[in-house]
């Protein structure tokens, strides 16, 4: 018996009978997981609850809540409803998020029975890590101490997370100058990852059909990308259903298209048509691009500017195990539910060791789940970079997040928006604002600053003609707001950057599903259409119709041949800590320790271990050549740099555009966006060195070559 307890005895005593008998009911037992937060959260603490994917994260955070509400739901209902107040709170950092935790909830309420009346309690924070790090994560710390102002007590905060480093800094950050209890369990989820290279030499890649048996499509010869869809159709042929994850939604597009393709293709449904690769690049595209839509698809994509309702859709057709495969973006990485997800594959590096792991954790997302992944590198640099970020996975080697310090643009926006409420105490909102992490340290100097410049006391003239937004009566210390701050308030404030999208919405009277709206496209992709186009969004053929000032208005074109589109703006960067781990591989590569030791399981397989091979046989014969720049040079300082003595601080490059020629780029400087700061420092240190009289006003490379000894050539 001691090896088998009662399951009701690892409920706490706090939850009412009739919680008890749902939830063993439902399930066998709780979680490790799930029984630590419930006794924390009896205690009234506010709680860290980190734990992998489908460990009952949600469930441990919303039941004992949702239990207190059925508990005293008898008391002083009738007023509560009088009122419309709000008790629990719940605040994911995607929509998709919370639509997708209101489905889920459904089966506990109508099990226990929701009852709603007057105090807000609870403040629950999905995936916490994605805001923590971010101005939005400043912006929700300062608004949840707003929340607790308007309460009669502080509200009880639950943070969740399945990837947290540091934990303590999540927790001070969640809790402001409040104590925050941790619950992390010891993980038993040991995901199942492969590194799948589909060639043996990714530098020389010969024509598809020679080993794939496919189309050989016109135009792709020597590309990897033919390889690496059919390596994964055949991977999502093999499953049940398949999240493709992807770091742009340009990508998600053409991969999506091209899968669908290929497996027209195999049913013999639908010709394979000729596409581009030199487009296939994951941060672009290009109006030329065409498919073929057919009325058999396999894949839909998923991403941020696909409508809500269409995204929707295709949730329900995994989940229902109608649709094979999802291709996605982050739109997918955090906690939404997509039912008995079998194979998560990421194509191309994912965008940190956290990303990583959201992503694998999408596949077996169930309690006692294993979850199983493949990554697709691109190129051997891609192959580096998803070796060290899986290593770093398994190991636990997750990226720090820093909460932003004393982000004043906020502070702005925050006091606008809370002035504009109600008139506000200068002393007693600078007390409230100190007690969220991110602004604990602000000094009141800095905060009448900011103060004065809302209230129009501007330090030069030259501001003169900005309009003030408050009204800071220094006698009496309080702050109101002028006319059309509210207005301001609601309409300009946030942190996510905004961007130049066109809605693409059908025609009035069309509407499906409820909704006009499809999706959303990038001005530039629009102003290179024209009416009549036939663009693909999301997997469907649509005719443009018309085009306005803000709107794109198109109809249904199935079967037709559309340009894939493209937005521009998705570049995306890498974590210092990151790039260090991924440099001290290099090294580890360079110095021949790698193939020295036990090689990992995940690169266990003969293409990648042959490509990393390599790329260690490339960087000898380039590290060679670069030595022999030395013999033909004439100028001492040149040839000092040549024989290394500059080399070990500071950065060179053999570009694939230029075999040879070696340059000292200046985007590869500590923090890429301190370069053009970087700039003038450079070129007159360079200036000095090497004795050379150059304008360098922008970013430039030091090149060498045989050809011309030393050079500064602008960048490309």
């Amino acid at each position: 018996m001691a090896d088998n307890p009662d399951p009701s005895s690892l409920l706490p005593d706090v939850f009412s009978p009739a919680t008890r008998d749902w939830f063993l009911r439902a399930f066998k037992q709780p979680t490790a997981v799930q029984s630590q937060t419930w006794h924390v959260a009896a205690r009234s603490e506010h709680a860290l609850v980190i734990a992998p994917t489908g460990s009952g994260k949600t469930l441990a955070a919303f039941l004992y809540a949702l239990d207190r509400l059925f508990r005293e739901g008898g008391e002083d209902t009738r007023e509560a409803h009088k009122r419309k107040t709000s008790r629990i709170l719940y605040i994911s950092p995607i929509k998709a998020l919370g639509t997708d935790v209101q489905r889920n909830l459904q089966l506990p309420l109508k099990g226990i029975a929701d009852e709603r009346r007057r105090r807000g309690e609870t403040v629950i924070i999905d995936e916490v890590h994605a805001v923590a790090g971010s101005k939005r994560g400043a912006h929700l710390a300062l608004s949840l101490e707003r929340l607790d102002a308007l309460l009669h007590t502080s509200a009880q905060r639950i943070g969740l997370s399945a990837t947290v480093r540091s934990a303590s800094d999540v927790a001070a950050f969640l809790g402001g100058d409040r104590p925050v209890t941790v619950v992390n369990p010891p993980a038993m989820r040991h995901p199942q990852i492969r590194i799948v290279v589909p060639v043996a030499n990714m530098d020389d890649v010969s024509s598809v059909a020679s080993s794939t048996g496919e189309d050989s499509h016109a135009g792709r010869e020597g590309s990897i990308w033919p390889y690496i869809e059919t390596g994964i159709l055949d991977e999502v042929l093999r499953h049940r259903s398949t999240i493709v994850f992807t770091n742009s939604r340009g990508l998600a597009e053409k991969l999506t298209a091209r899968l669908n393709e290929l497996y027209a293709a195999r049913l013999q449904r639908s010709p394979s048509i000729a596409v581009d690769a030199a487009h296939f690049e994951s941060t672009s595209g290009a109006t030329s691009n065409r498919v073929q839509s057919s009325d058999v698809f396999i894949a839909r994509s998923h991403h941020g500017s696909v409508s809500k309702e269409q995204r929707a859709i295709t949730e329900q057709a995994l989940k229902s195990g109608e649709l094979r495969c999802v291709v996605a973006t982050s739109s997918l990485e955090l906690g939404i539910d997509m039912g008995a997800v079998d194979l998560v594959i990421q194509v191309a590096t994912p965008l940190s060791v956290a990303s990583g792991l959201q992503r694998i954790g999408r596949a077996g997302h169930q309690v006692g789940g294993v979850s199983k992944g493949l990554f697709f590198p691109r190129t051997r640099r891609d192959l580096v970079d998803s070796a060290v970020i899986v290593e770093c996975m398994f190991a636990g080697r997750l990226e720090n997040l820093t909460p932003p310090h004393n982000p004043l643009d906020v502070l702005a926006q925050q006091t606008v928006a809370a002035a504009a409420m109600e008139a506000l105490q200068v002393d007693e909102w600078y007390s409230r604002v100190r007690r969220a992490a991110p602004w604990k340290d602000l000094p009141r100097r800095v905060f009448d600053a900011t103060l004065d410049m809302l209230s129009g006391r501007y330090p030069s003239g030259d501001f003169s003609a900005f309009r003030p937004k408050l009204v800071w009566n220094r006698e009496t210390g309080i702050l109101t707001v002028r006319p059309g701050a509210q207005l301001l308030a609601v309409t300009s404030g946030g942190t996510i950057p905004d961007r130049g999208m066109y809605s693409v919405l059908l025609p009035e009277g069309e509407e499906k599903a409820g909704s006009r709206r499809v999706g959303k496209l990038d001005e530039e992709m629009v102003y290179e259409s024209r009416v009549n186009d036939i663009i693909t969004l999301g997997a469907t053929s649509w005719r443009i119709q018309q085009i306005t000032r803000d709107q794109v208005i198109v109809t249904p074109a199935p079967g037709r041949s559309a340009r894939l589109p493209f937005w521009r703006g998705e570049g995306n960067g890498r974590p210092a800590e990151l790039g260090e781990m991924i440099g001290d591989f290099l090294h580890l590569l360079a110095d021949g320790a790698f193939f020295s030791g036990t090689i990992p399981p995940w690169l266990a397989e003969e293409n990648t271990n042959a490509n990393i091979q390599g790329l260690i046989d490339e960087h000898a014969t380039r590290r060679a050549s670069f030595r022999g720049v030395a013999i033909w040079s004439s100028n001492g300082a040149v040839m000092k740099l040549a024989t290394g003595v500059l080399f070990c601080t500071l950065p060179m490059e053999d570009g694939c555009m230029n075999p040879g020629r070696w340059r000292l780029p200046g985007e590869y400087m500590p923090y890429g966006a301190l370069t053009r700061l970087w700039s003038p420092v450079m070129t007159a240190l360079l200036r000095a060195f090497l004795t050379l009289m150059v304008n360098c006003p922008t970013p430039r490379f030091f090149c060498l070559n045989q050809k011309s000894c030393c050079k500064l050539s602008a960048r490309r």
